[in-house]
């Protein structure tokens, strides 16, 4: 993480991780890697905002714009600066933001 998450949202983050089994973990992860679901996204038809991490090392906004708001017709790219992959962690009120103006 580029921001650190409040304490709080630390002691969600490790609650849920130890709340979660192994199968889960490793079933999410081989799942993501694989799913793809980008011939689909020109059929969305509603207003979509894709927000990005500036700092992001796994999906940096570059890609998002490539891969997902070209894709989708009258998406628009949000990018926060100063932050890294878990937005919801790192920016929660940022991000609180942005969906609150759509």
């Amino acid at each position: 993480m580029v921001r650190e998450p409040s304490p709080d949202a630390l002691s969600w983050i490790v609650d849920d991780a130890l709340g979660a089994s192994r199968e889960a973990w490793f079933g999410w992860y081989d799942r993501g890697r694989s799913e793809d679901f980008s011939e689909r996204m020109p059929e969305l038809a509603v207003p979509t905002i894709v927000v990005a991490g500036e700092r992001d090392p796994l999906v940096p906004p570059s890609r998002l714009r490539r891969d997902v708001v070209s894709a989708i017709r009258g998406a628009s790219l949000v990018t926060l600066l100063g932050v890294g992959h878990n937005i919801p962690i790192e920016a929660p009120d940022d991000l609180a933001q942005i969906v609150a103006r759509a």
